[in-house]
């Protein structure tokens, strides 16, 4: 199984490198004879485009030809491509199927067989070096892959390829790595506004920086058809790209300049909070697509907006009350100005808010509250609701730690009051009345669980004598003031009444109205009948 693998990975490898890979190997039979005498291939990799135009420009014996002095090395040299010579190596790659081996051996006899080629630049411009002749062919090779779109990243021009490796390395807010763009002024080539291909051609030709040139005479050829130059001007197009380092994140680059600029002072988190109404800024980055089509990161930010606030910059109020019930029954306010919550609920003189990250509204204690008044001393202070103390004669209150509204007296000596067991009988009986529903729900013993008592069993006074009446603080449900409102119609009750009573009427006007068309048709076929 071991061998089984290593052999696919070595037969993947060699596939890999099957058209960057270049050794003389025999010649096939129909041109043997023709091309047995050139110079062998010598066993290498197929040097990249820069790589081949730096190896040509050193090995040339008088330096590089006037029209490529001013190129930069990531252009295939247009001493090259202008030639019809090389230009009819090209056809023959694009032409053709074969692996580098035997496509750089076939256009390398080409040339070798071309006695003009030989005599003029092999002999004297080339210097008869077989490095810048191995130069040549890897370029035309590289080149024609980049025209079929095989490996555009390998093969085709790239301005970052001709950089050296710490060209982004010391550039202030810039990651180490090289990337490139095309200039926003680039425009497009109008096809109808020349009247022929060259005429446009060489107008667009014209925007194109000096050193990024491709030859003129390569893009447009009278047999070319239009794709033909169509994918030639994207190669152009490609190779007229700029190089720069792109930038860490809340700096972006400035064409201008040339560098690394902070953008933080005028978008994002940075040059001041641009959530309105007490929102934090999150600053964060998202990918988008630029205008050529590729995904860049930008910087940006986000808002974190207080309750009582939405939207992308906490410019929309929203109120926490509309969403529901979320005070428990008692009125409930937008509150900006909490920021935990964005509500607060209006309590009663009887209840009061539960703690300062908690809006809602509990009953106050019945035995007063603890305030403190310095750093070891705390004092209770009466319950506010009430009228007066809740235990008389001097009776200490004991609070329960469960319910707010229960609470037992500490009996002085000589006094006595409603027991805690009466008093929860007491409780569970209003319980059962809901007085929401003004409706009564009889007590049994069952639901009691024990034998009911009489409103005189209540208090001891006949076993222990008279005594104060005591203070019960029972529910807040069967207080007077709530017994006498309950007795008074709501709004649904004149609601519902007036329905009845506008019902009635139309009623009486619809009887009233069928007696008179039914008067009316008796007398009407009484009169006709005399006519």
């Amino acid at each position: 199984m071991f061998v089984a693998v290593l052999f696919l990975l070595c037969t993947l490898s060699l596939l890999n490198c099957h058209d960057y890979y270049a050794e003389q190997e025999k010649w096939p039979v129909n041109i043997f004879f023709k091309c047995h005498g050139t110079p062998k291939l010598k066993a290498q990799r197929v040097h990249t485009i820069p790589e081949a135009a730096q190896i040509y420009y050193s090995t040339l014996m008088s330096g590089r030809f006037p029209e490529d002095k001013q190129l930069d090395t990531c252009i295939p040299p247009a001493s090259i491509l202008k030639l019809p010579i090389y230009q009819e190596l090209f056809d023959m790659v694009i032409n053709s199927n074969h692996h580098a081996s035997l496509m750089l051996m076939k256009i390398g006899c080409h040339l070798f067989n071309n006695q003009e080629w030989v005599k003029t630049y092999y002999n004297q411009a080339l210097g008869r070096n077989t490095d810048t002749f191995r130069a040549i062919l890897d370029i035309i090779y590289r080149f024609a892959l980049c025209f079929q779109n095989v490996d555009p990243h390998l093969n085709c021009p790239d301005v970052c390829a001709s950089k050296p490796p710490d060209f982004c390395k010391n550039v202030p807010h810039a990651i180490d790595a090289c990337s490139s763009y095309l200039d926003e002024s680039f425009r497009k080539i109008n096809w109808n506004e020349s009247a022929n291909r060259e005429a446009a051609v060489r107008d667009w030709y014209r925007q194109v920086p000096i050193d990024r040139r491709l030859p003129i005479e390569f893009l447009v050829r009278e047999h070319d058809k239009l794709e033909d130059i169509e994918r030639k001007l994207e190669i152009q197009k490609m190779a007229a790209r700029k190089a720069y380092c792109p930038c860490q994140m809340y700096y972006v680059y400035d064409r201008f300049l040339e560098g690394c600029v902070d953008i933080t002072q005028d978008f994002g988190c940075g040059g001041g909070n641009p959530c309105a109404n007490g929102g934090r800024c999150v600053p964060k980055t998202v990918w988008k697509r630029n205008e050529e089509g590729d995904l860049e990161e930008v910087p940006t930010f986000s808002c974190i907006c207080p309750p009582a606030f939405r939207g992308e910059t906490c410019e929309q109020e929203t109120d926490r009350c509309a969403e529901g019930d979320v005070c428990g029954g008692f009125q409930c306010i937008r509150d900006p100005n909490d920021l935990d919550n964005g509500y607060r609920c209006l309590c009663p003189p009887k209840y009061k808010r539960k703690s300062p990250g908690e809006p809602i509204c509990v009953p106050l204690p019945a035995c007063g509250e603890k305030v403190v008044l310095g750093a070891n001393d705390t004092s209770a202070l009466s319950n506010p609701s009430a009228t007066h103390q809740p235990c008389l004669n001097g009776g200490h209150c004991v609070q329960d730690p469960n319910d707010p509204t229960i609470y037992t007296c500490g009996r002085p000596q000589s006094f006595t009051g409603i027991s805690p067991l009466k008093r929860k009988r007491m409780l569970i009986a209003a319980e059962h009345c809901d007085i929401a529903t003004h409706s009564l729900i009889p007590i049994s013993e069952e639901d009691l669980d024990e034998q009911l008592l009489g409103i005189e069993a209540l208090d001891d006074w006949n076993i222990e004598g008279l005594e104060e009446a005591p203070m019960l603080n029972l529910p807040r449900a069967i207080l007077q003031g709530d017994l006498q409102a309950v007795n008074w119609p709501k709004a649904q009750d004149l609601l519902f009444i007036t329905m009845w009573i506008y019902a009635v009427i139309v009623h009486i006007a619809l009887v009233i109205l069928w007696i008179y068309h039914i008067h009316r048709w008796r007398t009407f076929d009484m009169e006709y009948k005399k006519e």
